[in-house]
């Protein structure tokens, strides 16, 4: 009788004499259905959802007679010298016959490679006896379960040296049939295991972006500190302290006169990448070699000898340190396009000033740079703190710029007025104003 303990299947012989034993016991589950055959007087049991019928001999002593290509062995009759049997999920009707058993067949599941590949050789682990042979056929396809989409099987091919060459096409999923055949019962070949050989393709690199920012200063500048107004002054747009003399913006704004260039890259096979870089000018046709032998993804390029512009850099990903030259491949990407400005920018209005009052002066001058906005100036007066000053727009948001600020209470005195401005590429120019004392 059958008994389903979950997703376990066991079949237990109940004798005259009220013992218990158990024939078979096995992970496949449920048991469909059962025959029992008079010729071999043995019990035929199909189980699982893997179309796998069993020959139960006694006590624990079973074998697997056949797994069909459906999911289900639904029913079971015996027949002169065979067995019919139909199967569920696609409705079919097999015979076995029992006669002659000197040929076999034997499908395997449905191997994977994870991706469309070629298909090498098949080598065979197995006890061959003379007059027993092993062939081997083949099917392909990409879908996980065999279906139309598929190849049809290969013709049988001998195995040499327990070789076989895998002659289905290019595809991710591979099924192999072998043929089994022997003189007599005894000397049947026995297979032990199958190895399956295949070839990926290799896929190029993939560069997913570029950046390019001068080293240690952030591609979007950090935003300013929030203004303070001089005491006394009027003006707003002034700012806080720094030690005497000093440039608050020194730091943030110098041009290092150079540029970081990094890039993402991953390989679907993770082999060993080699990187060419290459620059241009926005209006240049011809991109010119900055290194071809890069192992890093990272390079800083100095651009003190080069022309103020707009400019892009390129690099090519090759896997060739990985694989042979005919499969290496190769990918390619440009950067968007980057400014390089190593030029401070110009005083074109020379720095005057008109008294306003005894103690209060008006500064004014104009500044233009020709590659890049104008993003910061302060003034210091006598070398001493720096006050930033905004632009007669209140914005900085162009390439030239004029100021006019006000300095509130001037001793009447000589006063040098200093005054800086910086792009945003941190070039930076420094005019001065010498105002001597009115005369009374």
């Amino acid at each position: 009788m059958p008994f389903f303990l979950g997703k376990k299947s066991s079949i237990i012989k109940l004798d005259m004499a009220g013992y218990v034993w158990q024939l078979l016991s096995s992970s496949e589950s449920p048991i469909h259905s059962l025959a029992y055959d008079s010729s071999s007087k043995t019990l035929l049991a199909a189980l699982g959802e893997k179309g796998k019928l069993y020959q139960v001999e006694d006590l624990n002593k079973y074998t697997i007679v056949c797994s069909s290509e459906e999911k289900y062995i639904l029913s079971l009759a015996n027949i002169e010298n065979g067995l019919l049997f139909g199967t569920g999920q696609a409705p079919r009707l097999y015979q076995i016959t029992w006669k002659d058993r000197s040929k076999g067949e034997y499908i395997s599941s449905v191997h994977d490679a994870g991706t469309a590949v070629e298909w090498g050789k098949m080598l065979m682990q197995a006890d061959l006896f003379k007059g027993s042979g092993v062939q081997v056929s083949t099917r392909s396809g990409n879908t996980g379960e065999p279906d139309k989409t598929w190849s049809d099987w290969t013709k049988e091919e001998e195995f040499k040296e327990r070789q076989a060459l895998i002659s289905c096409p290019v595809a991710r999923f591979m099924q192999y049939k072998l043929i089994l055949s022997g003189d007599k019962e005894n000397l049947y070949p026995i297979v032990k295991q199958m190895d399956s050989y295949y070839l990926p393709p290799n896929r190029a690199p993939e560069i997913d972006s570029i950046d390019v920012a001068p080293p240690g200063k952030p591609k979007t500048p950090p935003k300013p500190p929030e203004s303070k107004e001089k005491e006394g002054d009027k003006q707003e747009g002034t700012t806080g302290k720094s030690e005497a003399g000093a440039n608050i913006d020194t730091l943030a704004n110098s041009n290092p006169k150079k540029i970081q260039i990094s890039w993402k890259v991953r390989d679907p096979e993770n082999d060993k990448l080699r990187f060419s870089l290459f620059f241009k000018g926005e209006e240049e046709k011809v991109w010119k070699k900055i290194d071809d032998k890069l192992d890093k993804t990272n390079f800083t390029l100095p651009t003190d000898a080069l022309p103020d512009g707009r400019y892009r850099v390129k690099v090519i990903a090759t896997d060739l340190p990985g694989n042979p030259k005919p499969t290496a491949r190769e990918t390619q990407l440009a950067s968007e396009p980057f400014t390089i400005d190593n030029t401070p920018p110009r005083i074109v209005k020379d720095l005057s000033f008109d008294r306003v009052g005894k103690k209060d002066i008006v500064i004014h001058t104009a500044v233009e740079d020709d590659t890049s906005i104008i993003s910061s100036a302060q003034y210091s007066l006598n070398a001493d703190e720096w006050f930033r000053v905004n632009p007669e727009d209140e914005i900085f948001d162009s390439k030239k710029e004029s100021f006019t600020f006000l300095i509130s209470d001037v001793e009447p005195e000589e006063i040098l007025v200093t005054f800086m401005v910086t792009d945003a590429e941190g070039n930076t120019v420094v005019s001065k104003l010498l105002i001597k004392p009115k005369k009374e």
